[in-house]
Parts: structure tokens; C-alpha cells; sequence
């Protein structure tokens, strides 16, 4: 967090929203005009002091490298206006010199040199573009730097900046202002979320909202941008219904044109809503317009794309492709600098968790560490580490290890206590412990209810809530309900694999042969049902679930001697002695002779030098 006010005070709205280029307002001009010298040093002075602590750490921002650009540019852009108002000249030609250079390296973030030039400091006057409009937003984001830099020494203070920030806002009176404001407080409420300052990015992007709404829909292009922002930061405060209503807008306002962002969006919500054929064909859709734009692969939607798309491949069971796509893009993209950090981890991430499955644990062990090795870069982040924490739970997991996954989910809530967005981890947490504390899980999912999307939007959930449910309600007693509520969820997962995922275009660029009928979900509820059925004596029916799911496990490519087979051939094992079945016992038994003892996990805490303690 400790860059963030020094951006926002040092270069104020022109540093963050590209957009309103012609808004670069200058308070040293205005003092120096004015014949306020002393004042107007003073403030170079500080300027620059804070400009060289931000070039120090520029290249720590867990920004895009292009966005890093950006910041650095226009820093650059406002210190040389206020520079050269001072007239330090040594200070201002290293200012103009490295503005040049990033001309020259970045030349998609060209900007016209000639629109920088300032008006003799002996003329007195304010410069044309020094307006009202302007004094605001310079306003507006220093209030709000004071606001972050207070919040950073954790400072009571830091709300009385942020309340008039507020206070301008909703008394904007005319269209233009109203524009410049939901530029700036949209822009905020982005720069707040790599922070974790979500409260304070809901707060600016709601009051953004608001204001946007009195700018009339035919402003153009600027209003669809900024709304495509909002949008997105609806979907990180968790606004299913904000995220809806935005999102509809800007299909009417999209119409014909095939926007890719908006198409994101739009699968966003049919992934939400359980509808992943639809999401399919959208994001397909999206990749056809990424794909005939000119922006290299690196720095398209493209990355992304593919990581929402094997999220819906692995939905339905197509986890030999998912595996193809995740690591063909890991090896196009994984390992390069100018690639987006939070695709970069994102993508590890999502690669440790499918080697896991397949029972690769080395290589998911050596991907684990360099995904703790990134979160750690930031510490005072704790979303990045709370996702490794549980990757990290998962490989635990897999690998029977469930008391050292509970340990590294436990972690993972921990760091989120106060972040919040901790639904998944909750429902994992759960899953773990239904089997051996009922109460506790029950607790633990009480939790993972009350934070969860609210319907429709809560599909993504539904079969998680269903199978603890019924294991909880299997580990009361309650045998005839538990099976009742597994035999519902079975039902409805078996219904959407129905409908086949309509994969084409860009995601189906390697050619992989995996039938879909089949998911580790759907596996999960028939060894469930086995092993309530056993408990009831129902010894002919439990083999058969039992069976079923050593085949379903099959069919979704687990290999034969992964750990997670132990278990349910020592359940088969056990219901065929009851049946006096010793052909298949024999069987059974030769199968469970080839695994090793149980293993040592190799994912182990205390040897792993990325890994807090």
C-alpha cells in the first residue's frame, strides 16, 4: 500500500485516468503565478522527494507491466509541469529525458509532447485548461491520496478525506463534472482492489455508480468504458445484481459490435448462474474479436480467457483438455515478464491444483513453491498468499494428507478475516471436516451459506452445499435423509453434463481426445452414497455405488494408483467380505497390494523455504 498515496497525491487524476488527458492541473503553476514562491519550492521539494521513493519501487507494483508504464508516465508528465514552472532545470530535463525514453520503448502509450508545453510562469495567468472541472479533480484526488496515505498508518483520520471526497462528488451539478468524477472515483475504486482495501473500493464505486447515472447514455464512449469498469468492480465486491444491471446496459449500449469485454462479462454471469454452455459460447465468442484485434497475445484477454475456459472444462469433466490448455498456455505464456502478474500467478495456481489430481505431486510440489515464492513478494497482501494456502491444501488433499490441508485452508481463512471472500475456502474447510466433526462442520458451513452468492447466482455452490449436508446428516444417523439429498444432487449433476460444452475456436487450438461424461463431483456423491448404504447394511447396493465410482474416477483420467483410489477400494474391499463376493475380493486386494505404504506428503511445510511459518 505504500505507493498508493504517494501516486494519487503526486499526479492526481491525470496519473490514473488516461482518459481525461487534457485534465493536468498543476498547484505549483497556479502558486508560482500567483507569486506564492515559498510555497510553490516547498511543494516541488515534496514532489519530488516522494517521486524519487515511487521510482525506487516502481517495479514492485503488482500491476501489468504495461500499467507500471503508465504510472511512471504520467508521473513523469506532472513533474515536468511542475518543473519547469520551478525551472529546476537539471531535475526537469531527467524528467523530459526518461519521458522521451518510455516514448520510445512504449510506443502504444504515445502521447502528443506538444500538449505538454506551459505557458511563461511570468504571464500571471491561469493556463485555458485550468478550469473548475479540473480544480475538482485535481480536489478529488488529493483527498483521496490523504485518504489512503492515513488509511497505510492505520490513522482514524482516514475517513474524514474520504467523506468529503464523497461530499464533492454528490453534488456535481452538470454533466461534464459529473464525467470527471466517475472517471476519478471509478479509477480509485480499481487502484483500492490490488490494495485490499475492498470496503473502500465498494465505496467508490458505488458513489461512481451513482454519479454515472445522472450523465445521459449518449455521452459515447467514455460513459461505456467506465461502466465496463464498474462492472468489473461489481463482480469483485460481489454485486451479482450491480454486475447484472451493468452488464445488460452495456449489451443494449454493445448491440452489433461484439465488445470482448462485454462478452466477458456476460459469460461471468452465465458461469454464475450454472448456465456453462452459454458461457462457453460467449467467451468462444470473445476470443474470435481478441483474435482479430492487433494486440499482441501477451497483453490480450486472450490469458484469461483460457483460465475461465478450463474453470468450465473441468465443470464437465473434460480434465484431460483442461490439463492441455493449462499447461500449453503455461509454456506460451507462464515464465514471461510482460505478462500480467495476476494471470501469471493465477495460472500457476490453477496448473498446481490439476497436477495434484492427476497424482503429479512433484511437479505440483515445484510449481506450489514458486506460487508461494510469488505471493510472498507481497506480504502485506493476503489474497495472493490465502490462494496458495489453499492450492497447497488441495495438493494435501489429494494426497490423503487431511489433517495438514486443514491446517493450510485454516491459514488461508485466517488471512481473509479481513478481506472477506472467504466462501471457498469455508466450504473447503467443511468438506474436510464433515466426516470426522460433524458439529464443527456444520458451523464451518453455516458460514459458507451466509457469505455465498445469493440465487441464482449460487450454482457454482450447489452440489459443495448438498454433498457436506448429507454427509453431516450421514454422520448423525440420519441415513434415509442423507441418502435422499445425494440422490437429488446426483440427479442434478448428471443433468448438466447433459448438455454438451460447445468448445471451439481458440480453446480448442490443441487437439484432445476427453469424452466429458464423467466428474470427480459425480465420483465424490457415488462413494458417498456406498458408504451410507454399507451403514445401513445394505451391502449389494453400497458395492454398487462403490463401484460405480471407481469407474467414474476412471473415466475422468485419475491414474490407478492415486491416493484418493485408496480409500474406496478399502470401502469395496470391506462391503464385498460382508457379500462373501471372493472372486472380487481377490481382486480388490491385489489392487490395493500395489500401493505403497502411505506416504509421507512431499509437500512439506517445514522444508519449504517459501512458506511462513
Amino acid at each position: 500500500m505504500g505507493d498508493l498515496p504517494l501516486i494519487l497525491t503526486l499526479v492526481g487524476i491525470s496519473a490514473l485516468v488516461a482518459i481525461w488527458r487534457r485534465l493536468r492541473p498543476t498547484p505549483v503553476a497556479k502558486l508560482w503565478s500567483y507569486g506564492h514562491e515559498h510555497l510553490a519550492r516547498s511543494q516541488v521539494e515534496k514532489a519530488m522527494e516522494m517521486f524519487r521513493a515511487v521510482e525506487l519501487r516502481i517495479d514492485e507494483f503488482p500491476y501489468p507491466g504495461h500499467m507500471r508504464v503508465v504510472i511512471h508516465h504520467d508521473m513523469m508528465n506532472a513533474l515536468a509541469l511542475q518543473l519547469e514552472w520551478e525551472a529546476v532545470d537539471e531535475h526537469a530535463s531527467r524528467v523530459m529525458a526518461a519521458l522521451h525514453e518510455l516514448h520510445v520503448s512504449e510506443p502504444s502509450w504515445q502521447r502528443p509532447l506538444s500538449g505538454w508545453q506551459v505557458l511563461d510562469a511570468r504571464d500571471g495567468d491561469a493556463p485555458d485548461w485550468w478550469t473548475p472541472e479540473n480544480r475538482l479533480g485535481w480536489h478529488i484526488g488529493s483527498l483521496a491520496g490523504q485518504a489512503f496515505a492515513r488509511r497505510q498508518l492505520d490513522l482514524p483520520s482516514a475517513q474524514e478525506p474520504l467523506a468529503e471526497v464523497t461530499r464533492i462528488a454528490e453534488s456535481c451539478h452538470d454533466d461534464f463534472t459529473a464525467m470527471v468524477a466517475t472517471a476519478i472515483l471509478t479509477t480509485l475504486a480499481e487502484v483500492a482492489c490490488p490494495y485490499e482495501y475492498f470496503d473502500w473500493a465498494e465505496t467508490y464505486s458505488q458513489l461512481a455508480w451513482r454519479v454515472a447515472d445522472r450523465v445521459p447514455r449518449h455521452q459515447g464512449d467514455e460513459l461505456t468504458e467506465f461502466k465496463k469498469d464498474l462492472a468489473q468492480l461489481r463482480w469483485q465486491c460481489n454485486d451479482f445484481e450491480g454486475l447484472k444491471r451493468l452488464t445488460d446496459e452495456l449489451s443494449e449500449t454493445t448491440a452489433g459490435s461484439e465488445d470482448s469485454e462485454v462478452l466477458v462479462l456476460q459469460a461471468h454471469l452465465a458461469t454464475l448462474r450454472g448456465n456453462d454452455a452459454e458461457a462457453m459460447r460467449l467467451l468462444v465468442r470473445a476470443a474470435e474479436q481478441e483474435q482479430s484485434g492487433s494486440t499482441p497475445l501477451a497483453h490480450s484477454q486472450l490469458p484469461g480467457l483460457d483460465l475461465h475456459a478450463a474453470s468450465l472444462l473441468s465443470n464437465h469433466g473434460h480434465y484431460l483438455h483442461m490439463h492441455s490448455l493449462l499447461t500449453n498456455t503455461y509454456r506460451e505464456l507462464g515464465g514471461r515478464a510482460d505478462v500480467a502478474w495476476s494471470f501469471r500467478f493465477g495460472l500457476r495456481c490453477a496448473l498446481a491444483g490439476s497436477l495434484s489430481m492427476f497424482g503429479k505431486f512433484d511437479q505440483a510440489e515445484a510449481l506450489l513453491e514458486s506460487v508461494m515464492k510469488m505471493a510472498m513478494k507481497y506480504p502485506q497482501l493476503s489474497r495472493p498468499l490465502a490462494t496458495a494456502r489453499r492450492v497447497e491444501a488441495i495438493c494435501y488433499w489429494n494426497q490423503g494428507a487431511t489433517l495438514m490441508a486443514q491446517q493450510a485452508v485454516n491459514n488461508a481463512i485466517e488471512l481473509l478475516t479481513a478481506t472477506g471472500q472467504q466462501e471457498q475456502y469455508l466450504f473447503l474447510l467443511a468438506a474436510m471436516l464433515a466426516e470426522d466433526d460433524p458439529h464443527e462442520a456444520e458451523d464451518w458451513l453455516a458460514k459458507a451459506r451466509a457469505l455465498s452468492p445469493p440465487a441464482p447466482y449460487d450454482r457454482e455452490f450447489a452440489w459443495q452445499f448438498g454433498s457436506i449436508e448429507a454427509t453431516v446428516l450421514w454422520k448423525r444417523g440420519r441415513l434415509q435423509e442423507a441418502e435422499r439429498l445425494l440422490l437429488d444432487v446426483l440427479a442434478e449433476e448428471e443433468r448438466s453434463l447433459q448438455e454438451p460444452l460447445p468448445v471451439s475456436g481458440w480453446f480448442a487450438r490443441y487437439d484432445v481426445s476427453d469424452s466429458g461424461d464423467a466428474t470427480y463431483s459425480l465420483a465424490r456423491l457415488e462413494w458417498l452414497l456406498g458408504r451410507v448404504c454399507a451403514d445401513g447394511e445394505r451391502w449389494a447396493e453400497a458395492a454398487d455405488w462403490l463401484r460405480r465410482a471407481l469407474a467414474t474416477n476412471a473415466r475422468c483420467g485419475q491414474p490407478p494408483d492415486h491416493p484418493r483410489r485408496r480409500p474406496m477400494l478399502q470401502e469395496l474391499a470391506n462391503v464385498l467380505r460382508k457379500l462373501g463376493d471372493a472372486d472380487e475380493l481377490a481382486m480388490c486386494e491385489s489392487e490395493l497390494a500395489k500401493f505403497a505404504p502411505q506416504p509421507k506428503p512431499s509437500i512439506n511445510s517445514t522444508d519449504n523455504p517459501y512458506r511462513s511459518a
